[in-house]
């Protein structure tokens, strides 16, 4: 059977004042202009993967004129496919990886997680697991059953914590996220080498906290005066090629970022496309503030490193000297020509 296009116009006068929508057995698509649903600029709604085939994405040059009214759509389509196309499943993947900003239970707002399940916030899945197994057996609701009603209440709201921490926490995205927003101290060392503060013991500090953060490891320690030159190198190296694994998104959702947008209330796929190309341009702010920090850290070290000073006086000694040797030889050549022309 051939299948007709039917495009239903919702502004028409002549429909009434109640909307008509006309629709096969496809999926409704919602279409908007502009990205969000909410703007004056929405018009219409479109039904069904022919209609969006026909009007949503028209195809383009010598294709769009063998494309008519009469095309078989099942000929045109493929059962189950998405008018999205080839890069179905690319896209879809990109969307799942752009989760948005962090949602916690409620139950565990103002919870410390590591402190809830007994571990250390640099503590292995294995470990995680191993500590809510424990706690979950200790906590569980069929254990207290000699508990009142209020203590009964108490453990069955514990347990329940435990088990959203443990979800949480033994997924690595939601944990990495979850470690973003934990508090963290930005601030960088105000270093002056006149007041006697040891330069290994406050900058060492500096980047052994920030540390966490990197996507690489093992991280190389700032070291001590012993350090050959190519090991000072191959440290700050490795610092001006600083990867962060930190959610730029969840810092703007800190922040109380105004126009950080909850992908889940978008009411329709266009919606959610838009709100996240508007996140994605807050977090890349965030982003660049957090390297434009680092660089900031790893030049402040390297101005104030004694190792550093100590080879660039080395190398200026170095040039001096060859400059002097150089200086000498010249002055002894010319004393050798004006001794020639002296006896002659």
């Amino acid at each position: 059977m051939r299948s007709r296009i039917v495009r239903a116009l919702l502004d028409d006068p002549e429909f009434g004042n109640e909307p008509v929508l006309y629709s096969g057995n496809a999926q409704p698509v919602k279409r908007s202009a502009g990205g969000c649903v909410h703007t004056p600029m929405y018009f219409c709604e479109s039904a069904g993967e022919a209609f969006s085939r026909k009007y949503d994405f028209p195809l383009q040059g010598e294709e769009r004129e063998d494309v008519s009214a009469d095309t078989d759509t099942e000929e045109a389509f493929v059962e189950g496919a998405d008018y999205r196309g080839k890069d179905k499943k690319r896209k879809e993947k990109a969307e799942k990886a752009t989760t948005g900003s962090l949602k916690i239970a409620e139950v565990l707002k103002g919870v410390n997680l590591y402190n809830l399940l007994g571990v250390s916030e640099g503590a292995t899945q294995d470990e995680i697991k191993k500590a809510y197994r424990a706690l979950a057996l200790e906590a569980h609701p069929d254990k207290q059953a000699s508990c009142s009603a209020s203590e009964a209440k108490k453990v069955q709201e514990r347990f329940v914590q435990i088990q959203e921490a443990y979800e949480l926490l033994s997924d690595n995205a939601k944990r990495l996220q979850y470690d973003s927003s934990l508090d963290f101290d930005d601030s960088l060392p105000r270093f002056k080498p006149d007041t006697g503060l040891d330069f290994y013991e406050v900058f060492g500090e500096c980047f052994r906290r920030n540390a966490r953060f990197s996507v690489k490891r093992p991280v190389p320690d700032i070291g001590n005066p012993d350090n050959t030159p190519a090991d000072v190198k191959r440290f700050y190296n490795f610092w001006h090629e600083f990867q962060s694994w930190r959610d730029p998104l969840v810092l703007a959702q800190k922040d109380c970022e105004d126009e950080l947008f909850n992908l889940d209330e978008a009411e329709c796929r266009e919606e959610k496309r838009w709100m996240m190309r508007e996140n994605a341009r807050i977090a890349k702010v965030y982003k660049q503030a957090e390297r434009d920090r680092i660089c900031e850290l790893v030049r402040q070290a390297e101005k104030h490193d004694p190792r550093i000073q100590a080879e660039k006086e080395a190398k200026k000694a170095a040039r001096e000297a060859e400059l002097a040797k150089r200086a000498e030889e010249k002055a002894a050549i010319q004393r050798a020509k004006e001794e020639v022309e002296r006896k002659k």
